[in-house]
Parts: structure tokens; sequence; C-alpha cells
């Protein structure tokens, strides 16, 4: 009973924690490096299958610092991201304003592997004039979530190295 009343006030001080798509600044000392196969061992994910049904939902206040390689490719969002989006945005009444600004992702490579992190759209001019590709960038990424072992990572910020 006490854990039921709790989680409103938790969900809030979590949400509470997540940048607005309008502030001129992102935190980025809230967000703790990490590489993105430490992120799978960290959430035991690393044994899960490399794609199915399975989704796992984080809460919203995982945050993160991956440095990547970018690849130079971005797309629309992908009708199965949107999905996982959806999902995830119903932990909470304020989510969904939030997760409305994630229109695009970006192709990265890390440990040989390539994955899509999801951008918010104020982000997508600027990461492609100032991302090059084959060029380091560090991305300051909110943990929403993983299906099988491909993590749905949520970028608010990143800085191109």
């Amino acid at each position: 009973m006490i854990a039921r009343r709790m989680l409103p006030g938790l969900l809030f001080v979590l949400l509470a924690s997540i940048p607005g798509a309008a502030m001129a600044q992102v935190d980025t000392s809230a967000y703790r490096p990490i590489a993105y196969d430490a992120i799978l061992r960290e959430h035991v994910l690393a044994g899960k299958p490399a794609s199915g049904a399975e989704i796992n939902l984080f809460p919203p206040a995982i945050k993160y610092r991956i440095s990547v390689v970018a690849t130079g490719a971005m797309r629309a969002l992908t009708d199965a991201n949107r999905e996982s989006l959806k999902l995830w945005s119903a932990l909470s009444a304020q989510l969904p304003a939030f997760v409305a600004h994630y229109t695009d992702e970006v192709e990265i490579t890390e440990g040989g592997r390539t994955h899509w992190v999801l951008l918010q759209r104020e982000l997508a001019e600027p990461y492609g004039k100032e991302v090059k590709p084959g060029g380091k960038v560090d991305l300051y990424v909110i943990l929403a979530g993983a299906v099988g072992r491909e993590l749905l990572l949520l970028a608010t910020e990143f800085e191109a190295r």
C-alpha cells in the first residue's frame, strides 16, 4: 500500500530530471559515461536474443554518455521505434509531450556493430552539420528500453569530438 502511494511521487522526481526539448542547456554532468555493451550487461540484457518481441522498459531517469562513431546515416523514426516510444510514454502522463520531439534516428557504431539512436527534431539539423561520417561523437542519452539486445536510447544532446 505504501509503495502504491510512493510511486506517483517517485515518477514525478524521475520525470523532473528529464530535460525539456525547449531547454537551452542539458546538464551533461548528470549523464554517466559508459559503453553501449556495458549498458546491456548492466541491465542484464547481454544474454537476450538479438531481436524478438520482448520489450524491456526502464524508468526515465537512467542517463548515459556514450562515445561512439557516427556513420552519417539519419532516417525518420521507424514504426517499430515509434511503437516502443508509445509504450514507454504510457509510464507517465508527462512523457508523451517529451517523446513527441523524437522524430529522427541516427546510426552509430560502437564495438564493431551499428545501432540506431533516437534524436529530437531540434537536434537533427545541428547534428547533420556538426557530426561528420566517421567522426567521433558523445551522445547524451536516456535509456527508455530495449527490444532484445537493441537499446532504445533517446539523445538529449551531443558533442562532436
